[in-house]
């Protein structure tokens, strides 16, 4: 590994920066694809809304099997691509005025 003459703090800046780069590479290209919150793409829009739909991200994740109890395992998968979608709108809805990166 080539020696750096960066103190902590420049390394950890360095990092941050790139970070922040990537961010803002992926959010262009999500609203690039999908269009801004409100004003979608034609293909963003009818994307969106499948992936909606399939992933049933506006309702809470409760899966259950014959007996009535919460199928853990089916529940997890459900959840999983629930927050997948929410990872996606939150790139698209993101600012850098925000604190947290999505």
């Amino acid at each position: 590994m080539p020696e750096t003459n960066f103190t902590v703090e420049e390394a950890n800046a360095i990092e941050q920066a790139r970070r922040l780069a990537r961010y803002r590479k992926m959010r262009d290209v999500f609203v690039e694809t999908f269009g801004p919150p409100g004003k979608r793409t034609p293909h963003g829009a009818l994307i969106l809304e499948e992936l909606e739909k399939f992933t049933n991200w506006k309702t809470t994740i409760r899966e259950q099997d014959t007996t009535g109890q919460t199928d853990i395992y089916r529940t997890g998968i459900k959840e999983g691509r629930r927050e997948v979608m929410q990872a996606i709108h939150n790139l698209i809805q993101w600012r850098e005025s925000d604190e947290q990166q999505p």
